[in-house]
């Protein structure tokens, strides 16, 4: 379990993305999945992330890496993509840095746009309009 969060809202995962757009990046934002409502699916440069956003409220759950884990897993069969799950924090206290938690990181808002830059460039530009492109049409986002 990881502790230490506090209460304070750091932001939101739209305006980290807005602030990431001139560089590729692109949000679909609570995207349908058959009967599943995603938090967000997150694409550019660094690849496909499915991201399932929590408050934290003092501690995180295993049970949220599970749900980003298995959602990710169902956007990757549909993309034949790798999708990374990644669970974000409105609210991480004082760390500002992505943690491993069962197997998915765990990023604060407010670390959110260092974590999806440092992921590297797997995608082109053209992949990712591609991708983002059939992703609206299947997600009806």
């Amino acid at each position: 379990m990881i502790t230490g969060l506090g209460p304070t809202s750091e932001g939101s995962v739209e305006a980290v993305l807005a602030g990431l757009r001139p560089a590729g990046w692109h949000l679909l934002r609570h995207p349908r999945l058959g009967a599943a409502q995603l938090d967000h699916v997150v694409l550019g440069p660094g690849g496909v992330f499915l991201v399932v956003v929590r408050g934290g409220g003092g501690r995180v759950r295993p049970e949220w890496a599970d749900e980003a884990r298995a959602l990710a897993a169902m956007v990757a069969r549909l993309t034949r993509r790798a999708v990374t799950p990644l669970v974000v924090l409105q609210r991480a206290g004082e760390w500002s840095e992505a943690r491993r938690f069962h197997g998915v990181d765990v990023v604060p808002v407010s670390g959110l746009g260092r974590h999806l830059v440092a992921s590297g460039r797997s995608l082109a530009p053209t992949d990712v309009a591609a991708l983002r492109e059939a992703l609206r049409v299947a997600l009806a986002a």
